[in-house]
């Protein structure tokens, strides 16, 4: 072996032992500093998992936002709600809604994605639904959370939507029906009671509460312009409500009974 050689091995393996040095000590060093500088540390770490969903929702645009405060909302809903504990969350979900519509007012090119995430919604009603049906089931308790999460989600989009109104309304896909009954759980109008009392001989118990619903907060609103066409459709949504074989729903009937006593 010649000097030359065997002096670039030494240069070989000393460079060799520099790396592995640099390797294994900058991780110490960066271990000590974490150590001595825990608590530091630790606060920026708190304070930037507080400010991570305020920068998730600088990405999201109004509709999203809109759908994730009412989702939001549904999750503070007991698992078996009275009936009051469903008007405080349309309340609450109205003043979502009124946000919202205030913002496409501004942006009226808004309102196509509004659109298009309520059809959305009322295709997984419809998908929730069909599950149901190919099994000839009840819904699990799973299946009403994901029913109820959807219906909340269509109230913070129902006010932008109430032009399609008649659009939903006169569909035949049973989403589409449940749409346009969320539209008039979120702006009630005695001129559609005709077209709601249908809903209680032509679909299914969950649109029947909903429907019941929709009622209700009608005759909050509009019970002394016409208080009693709404007292008459309540009655005879009670009466369809009653005729079908089986137990009907108690919080329908509940719903209903208190309109007609009033």
């Amino acid at each position: 072996m010649s000097a030359e050689a065997g002096s670039n091995g030494i240069a070989e393996i000393i460079k060799a032992l520099s790396e592995l040095l640099s390797a294994l000590v900058w991780p110490a060093i960066v271990g000590i500093i974490l150590f001595r500088f825990r608590k530091e540390v630790g606060a920026c770490l708190s304070g930037l998992a507080k400010r991570l969903p305020e920068a998730q929702n600088v990405k999201l645009g109004p509709v999203e936002i809109a759908m994730q405060t009412a989702e939001s909302v549904a999750k503070l809903v007991p698992a078996n709600p009275r009936p009051q504990d469903q008007q405080q969350a349309i309340q609450e979900q109205t003043h979502i809604g009124k946000v919202l519509q205030a913002q496409v007012a501004q942006n009226p090119g808004m309102l196509p994605e509004v659109r298009r995430q309520m059809d959305e919604l009322a295709r997984q009603y419809e998908l929730l639904r069909s599950a149901r049906d190919k099994t000839s089931r009840m819904a699990t308790a799973q299946e009403i959370v994901q029913m109820n999460k959807v219906v909340s989600q269509m109230r913070a989009l129902a006010i932008p939507c109430l032009p399609y109104w008649d659009d939903y309304a006169k569909s035949d896909r049973t989403g589409d029906r449940l749409v346009a009954v969320v539209m008039i759980q979120m702006s009630p109008d005695p001129k559609h009671l005709p077209w709601l009392l249908e809903r209680f001989r032509f679909d299914r118990p969950f649109i029947f509460y909903h429907a019941a619903l929709a009622l209700q907060n009608m005759a909050d609103q509009c019970w002394d312009v016409a208080g009693e066409q709404i007292k008459i459709t309540a009655k005879a949504a009670l009466d369809q409500v009653s005729s079908f074989a089986g137990e009907p729903d108690a919080k329908t009937v509940q719903i209903l009974q208190t309109i007609v006593n009033r």
